[in-house]
């Protein structure tokens, strides 16, 4: 009764205040421990799964042991405040609630040491060091993924460390197969069959786009394991860049030889065309010896989109340099179309390549308009590529007044280059200052072709 008597004169002297602070505390105290007393029973059993069978774990059962025995105390204490055990339960929690707290962090530790040591056995099983030279087929990475989907099989309490672990043992496989990416020129040799290297790393992407698939389908978003497979993509992009970089150099080449062409003879109705069939044959070899072998994927379509974007940009470039009469520009127009159909067959969907392949429909049908014709012709004046368009129409002006390019002393391929190394306001100025010079002695057409440049001029 001494106890009561103490809290009564608290009361009574004015200490209100300082009794529901206290009553304030152990209720809130109370309220944690039963909490602790389910956390760690998780604790226990995950340990079990793990076979973690260490003195820490073995502490941690003891300390389950103790909570369950503290908690009952004090849950009992708490049914007799009014015979003055107040204080009694105050002091329990305040003793021995960072001793158990201590417990359950020791106790998580070794469940992550666990689980960390555990997927890494998993990972050397799986690609064994970074000079390996068996790849994992697609069979390994999905026994490895369900490896990783049991680890991440646990109570929301501990999945954030789950993840951790995870995102560890993705990291180190993702740097173990980035040094098994094959570099050098022989994963740029594409005019032929694919080369072993060039198979060796579209394999290893396709087995890393499969092994992000699977981990983007458990559904972990902490930002440990987001980063850990933003690894995983990078490394499945590198080990196919190369390969992309040299079909894009390739596309470009063949694209060139446009400049090979007879537009003469083009402009007659001849529509026999090499640098087409060339162009054409360079496509299909594309998909067939080099496309199909990727996994369809996120990743691999946006690196074909890519490509077959950039194709059509260069050939619109090239064209744009084509001095030539009416018909032959029809004939080219034409060729455009062609071009367009077999990007649509080997490489992408048409309708995923969006602006670019507005630019150069919008191109197409400026090139097969007559010069008094542009006038009706302001919406794909507009969506056509401003810097091309400009060069284009140039080339409409009589053989007397030299284009931008051939004032450059370049050849036309050498003069593309010159022409993506630059910005487009860049080309623009340069070909700005040539429409000026033009000015004064152009008439007819040749007025017309230079006020609709200089309006695109404007415009960009």
């Amino acid at each position: 009764m001494g106890d009561l008597n103490e809290l009564r004169g608290w009361t009574s002297a004015g200490s209100a205040a300082a009794a529901a602070t206290l009553e304030s505390e152990l209720s809130a105290a109370l309220k944690d421990l039963p909490s602790l007393a389910a956390f760690l029973t998780t604790q226990q059993r995950q340990l079990a799964r793990a076979r973690v069978l260490d003195r820490t774990v073995q502490g941690a059962a003891g300390l389950e042991d103790a909570l369950r025995a503290k908690t009952k105390r004090a849950l009992g204490a708490t049914a007799k405040l009014e015979a003055g055990a107040f204080p009694e339960v105050i002091k329990l929690v305040k003793d021995h609630v960072p001793e158990l707290l201590g417990g359950l962090d020791a106790a998580r530790k070794a469940w992550r040491a666990s689980q960390a040591g555990k997927l890494k056995r998993h990972t050397d099983t799986l690609w064994p060091s970074r000079e390996t030279r068996a790849l994992p087929t697609q069979s390994d990475v999905k026994r490895w993924s369900s490896e990783v989907l049991q680890v991440l099989s646990v109570t929301a309490d501990l999945r954030e460390d789950a993840a951790d672990a995870v995102a560890k043992a993705v990291t180190m496989l993702a740097e173990r197969a980035r040094g098994s990416i094959v570099s050098g020129s022989e994963v740029s040799r594409v005019s032929g069959p694919a080369t072993a290297g060039t198979r060796r790393n579209s394999e290893l992407s396709n087995t890393l786009v499969t092994l992000r698939e699977g981990l983007l389908q458990m559904g972990a978003t902490t930002a440990s394991l987001t980063n850990a497979i933003g690894v995983v993509e990078e490394v499945a992009v590198e080990a196919i860049a190369p390969l992309f970089q040299a079909l894009r150099d390739l596309l470009a080449s063949s694209v060139a030889t446009l400049h090979e062409e007879d537009w003469v003879r083009r402009g007659t109705g001849d529509d026999t065309s090499v640098y087409l069939s060339t162009l054409l044959h360079s496509l299909h070899h594309v998909r067939r010896e080099y496309l199909h072998r990727l996994t369809t994927s996120a990743t691999a379509n946006a690196l074909v989109t890519k490509l077959a974007s950039s194709t059509l940009s260069a050939f619109t470039r090239h064209a744009s340099l084509v001095r030539a009469g009416p018909s032959a520009h029809a004939s080219l127009a034409g060729d455009m179309r062609e071009v367009e159909r077999a990007v649509g067959s080997n490489l992408c969907p048409l309708e995923a390549l969006g602006e670019p392949l507005l630019a150069f429909r919008a191109f197409a049908a400026v090139l097969e308009t007559e010069t008094g014709d542009l006038g009706g012709r302001e919406a794909d004046l507009r969506a056509a590529p401003q810097a091309d368009l400009v060069h284009h129409l140039l080339t409409r002006l009589p053989a007397a007044m030299q284009s931008p390019q051939e004032a450059s002393g370049l050849p036309a391929a050498k003069y593309v280059v010159w022409m993506d190394q630059h910005s487009t306001p860049e080309v623009l100025r340069a070909a700005g200052e040539a429409v000026e010079g033009f000015r004064t002695g152009a008439e007819g057409e040749a007025a017309q072709a230079l006020s609709v440049a200089t309006a695109a001029i404007e415009r960009a």
